[in-house]
């Protein structure tokens, strides 16, 4: 890059705390912001894509474009595919929170939010300001009362030094949050956001995550698309059944859908654990198919891969004859898997599956793990008995209709138990420190 241009802007890199974790100089050449290790700025957090946005400065405005992330790109709390932001303004890429400010050469070493150097004298348009290019209402002679606000978004109580005030459409004042971009109103009740504090508490409250608030209706809205889907593999299955001589042409329909009904439900599972994992209350918005392979496909195969490599070698031995070793070997793969799919789900990445790794992870969080694999059990045996007991019936479709809303349930809840359980324990495994 050419270093010499406009070299007044920057990114920082701000987390829940308002710490500043790190920061990239900002030039007029075109960057790629990701996960990846070949990006221009590497973001090491499981919630941002391996290429997670294009980034140019053009002036005093940064173009962002979303380059198809699992977990989107939101400005002012909105998801978008294209915007543009001044300094002083924040976004996010997954649950990563970025800021554009005027470059310093100030050190950043515990730098909390609202004094980024640089920070307090950018503008957003629209803020509130005095003749004199001051906050109107916070000057140090201005003795008002703060309001008791929250952000809608994030649901953080605010303080003055966490909000900005802007002049809304109607003339109105309206706070808006620096941590997230939302918007702020009244406190009426306490924040969602406090987590509880027991294990028995955390794994509890998995239970009521898909029916607090707006998920109530993704998880409805989940239901009727994967109830169509499935309801169609199960017809096809049904007919299949029925007309052998057929069967090649159905299964030509067949493969396509139950491959798109259950890479989608994959890639949803692995949105609530990425937003889980990284201490947000609110469950995300259902993946968009941007591209079929990545948000359809990868999802399919990383799933099947490691069902394969923890289950393959028992099979395998046992095939050879050895049974008892075999069956050995079965348990344990059993044993390590959902490791392996928390591992392979925050990463997005079957590198995820070394051994060190997976039992350090589990030696980390040993009673943790075991009642979180009880819940996770538990929801497969109560999920397979209901489908049984509705193909009893012998409805065609009927199980796959039903059962899909049970299965979306309880994969949200496992999702959900096995992120809060990490996002608990995210010290002690300290997979994805800087």
């Amino acid at each position: 890059m050419a270093d010499d241009a406009l070299p007044g802007h920057e990114l920082v890199w701000l987390d829940k705390e308002g710490v500043v974790r790190g920061r990239f100089r900002l030039t007029t050449d075109e960057v790629i912001v990701g996960r990846g290790g070949d990006c221009d700025w590497v973001l090491p957090d499981p919630s941002v894509s391996t290429h997670h946005c294009r980034m140019s400065l053009s002036g005093e405005v940064l173009r962002i474009q979303d380059a198809g992330s699992t977990n989107g790109t939101f400005v002012n709390g909105e998801r978008v595919g294209e915007a543009a932001v001044v300094a002083g303004q924040s976004f996010r890429l997954g649950s990563i929170e970025l800021r554009l400010v005027r470059a310093t050469t100030a050190g950043t070493a515990g730098l909390r939010l609202g004094v980024v150097p640089g920070l307090a004298a950018a503008r957003v348009p629209g803020e509130l300001e005095d003749g004199n290019g001051h906050d109107a209402g916070h000057d140090a002679g201005v003795a008002e009362p703060f309001p008791d606000l929250v952000c809608r978004t994030c649901g953080a109580r605010m303080d003055p030094e966490s909000v900005r005030r802007y002049r809304g459409g109607r003339g109105e004042v309206v706070y808006g949050c620096l941590k997230c971009g939302g918007t702020c109103g009244p406190a009426k009740v306490e924040p969602a956001a406090v987590r509880p504090g027991t294990l028995g508490g955390l794994l509890r409250e998995a239970f009521g995550y898909p029916l607090r608030g707006d998920a109530r209706k993704l998880l409805v809205l989940g239901w009727v698309v994967f109830a169509v889907l499935d309801g169609l593999r199960g017809y096809l299955e049904f007919l299949m059944g029925l007309s052998r001589g057929l069967a090649p042409l159905f299964l030509m329909v067949y493969v396509p859908v139950a491959l798109v009904a259950t890479g989608y439900y994959l890639a949803c599972l692995q949105g609530v654990l990425q937003a889980s994992a990284n201490g947000e209350d609110r469950m995300p918005d259902w993946p968009e198919v941007m591209t079929f392979w990545d948000e359809i496909v990868r999802p399919f195969l990383r799933f099947t891969a490691t069902v394969g490599l923890m289950l393959g070698p028992g099979l395998m031995v046992q095939r050879m004859g050895f049974v008892t070793v075999g069956f050995g070997l079965m348990l344990l793969g059993m044993f390590v898997l959902p490791m392996a799919l928390l591992a392979v789900g925050l990463t997005e990445s079957l590198g995820a599956l070394s051994p060190v790794r997976l039992f350090s992870g589990i030696a980390a969080m040993p009673w943790a793990y075991l009642a979180t694999c009880a819940v996770l059990f538990g929801l497969l045996l109560v999920m397979g008995v209901m489908r049984l007991g509705l193909a009893w019936i012998g409805i065609p479709v009927l199980p796959e209709v039903v059962g899909s809303g049970v299965t979306l349930y309880g994969g949200c809840v496992g999702a959900r138990a096995f992120g809060s359980v990490y996002h608990r324990h995210r010290r002690a495994l300290g997979w994805f420190r800087v």
